[in-house]
């Protein structure tokens, strides 16, 4: 069935209109995809809206796994009933009914959807998080020996911005940078045309970072035509970014998609496969609005708390 609960600018499918605000629907063919989650920062306030059937009332039970009382404040004009750890909702056949979260402390609460006649349970999983603060180091390869990037410097601090508030917006992750832009120039040696990460050239990238001491932060760099492996002539670009370790190589002048997905990889998170609509998802990357899912949130968040 599809599920019972929406986000401004969501669409059915998980994909999004709008910048998203931490909701995403749970992976199709894993969890049932009535499924859904929100993740709130601590002092802000999200809305979700419940849709019930055409011709029953239901019952919306809302859970305080932890006993977190007052943690998630809930606003609705829903008739309400309060009892132990459960409050309980009715909702009127064929109605939507807006649900107002507001995060006070880091608290849990999983809302149930009950349905006379129906084995179905759509829940709604809500957390509410603090921040945490991830350190990051930016650097731009600039020129070699036969080579140089047309690079501004403006632009690409817009993109960090674009990058940091996506976090933020999401998963409250505060991203630091650390420093200036650091600007990279390799006049006595040749990259070539294809930077290849895996070889000498990725190497005395990654020996440049670490001997000006920024190899325990997350390092972003940009360059042109990064690769792994060489790539045939006149072949396109076979990626657009790609992360090891602490360090992230990115293709300047793609989107800040591109750069939050990288960023994902060195904070924990795999690819996902052909088909997820999340930010992981390879392909995802280069539209302007996609969002984490509820899974990588929490690990995101969890990597967070164990970085120094």
């Amino acid at each position: 069935m599809s599920s019972p609960f929406s986000s401004y600018d969501c669409e059915s499918d998980g994909t999004w209109s709008g910048p998203p605000n931490g909701f995403s629907y749970f992976p199709k063919g894993s969890f049932p995809e009535s499924h859904a989650y929100q993740f709130i920062p601590l002092g802000q306030s999200r809305t979700v809206w419940i849709a019930t059937p055409p011709d029953r009332e239901c019952t919306l039970s809302v859970v305080d796994p932890a006993n977190t009382f007052g943690g998630i404040a809930i606003e609705t004009e829903a008739a309400r009933t309060v009892g132990g750890l459960f409050d309980v909702f009715t909702l009127k056949p064929m109605s939507t009914t807006a649900f107002a979260l507001r995060a006070a402390a880091e608290a849990t609460r999983i809302f149930v959807l009950s349905t006379p006649g129906s084995a179905e349970r759509p829940t709604f999983y809500v957390d509410g998080g603090g921040v945490i603060t991830i350190h990051y180091s930016v650097s731009v390869v600039l020129r070699d020996c036969s080579l140089s990037l047309i690079y501004s410097e403006g632009a690409l601090l817009n993109l960090l911005s674009e990058v940091e508030s996506i976090y933020a917006r999401q998963a409250n992750i505060r991203l630091v940078r650390v420093g200036p832009i650091h600007k990279l120039e390799f006049r006595g040696m040749s990259l070539g045309p294809q930077i290849i990460t895996d070889g000498p050239q990725g190497e005395a990238i990654r020996d440049h970072i670490t001997a000006a001491g920024r190899g325990h932060l997350k390092n972003l760099v940009y360059g042109w035509d990064f690769e792994t492996k060489p790539k045939p002539q006149n072949a396109s670009d076979l990626s657009s970014g790609l992360a090891g370790g602490n360090v992230a190589f990115i293709d300047w002048g793609n989107p800040a998609m591109v750069t939050v997905h990288e960023f994902g990889h060195l904070i924990g998170l795999p690819d996902r496969p052909k088909g997820d609509v999340t930010i992981m998802q390879p392909t995802r990357s280069m539209r302007k609005f996609i969002g984490f899912d509820g899974f990588q949130i929490e690990m995101i968040r969890r990597v967070g708390r164990l970085l120094p």
